[in-house]
């Protein structure tokens, strides 16, 4: 998340966390531990793809490979970027990696992961393939 100073995290307990049956310290665990858990499956290829373009599917089999099915339960987020470099503001850039999970949890909580498919939820904005922006320091 950006920080505090941007009241997220108010965004996301009022929208997410509020009826997940779970207090707001156990909800933003469980969310960080879930965010890890994505980035230990996605960090090296998104970092090897840095300043270049890939697929929906080349990201799908990099999460599969990491654990058998988690690509199906992922979409991509893109958009254009006005700061871009002027050849490339009309392409699509990633901007976030939603996984979809069932409230099968204890008390509603967030469980297990679910094929997004099964739920009508699709990668936005991202067309056939789109760039990973480059690593900045």
């Amino acid at each position: 998340m950006p920080g505090m100073q941007s009241n997220l995290h108010d965004h996301e307990w009022r929208t997410h966390g509020g009826c997940s049956g779970l207090d707001d310290d156990d909800y933003f665990q469980q969310t960080l531990d879930r965010a890890r858990g994505m980035d230990a499956a996605l960090r090296m290829r998104l970092t090897s793809l840095a300043g270049r373009e890939t697929t929906p599917a080349e990201l799908r089999a990099a999460a599969d490979a990491y654990r058998a099915g988690l690509g199906a339960t992922i979409t991509f987020q893109c958009r254009t970027l006005r700061d871009a470099p002027a050849a490339l503001r009309n392409r699509p850039f990633l901007i976030e990696v939603r996984q979809c999970i069932d409230d099968d949890g204890a008390h509603g909580a967030p469980g297990t992961p679910l094929d997004c498919a099964s739920v009508e939820r699709r990668d936005q904005g991202c067309g056939r393939s789109f760039r990973i922006a480059e690593l900045t320091r």
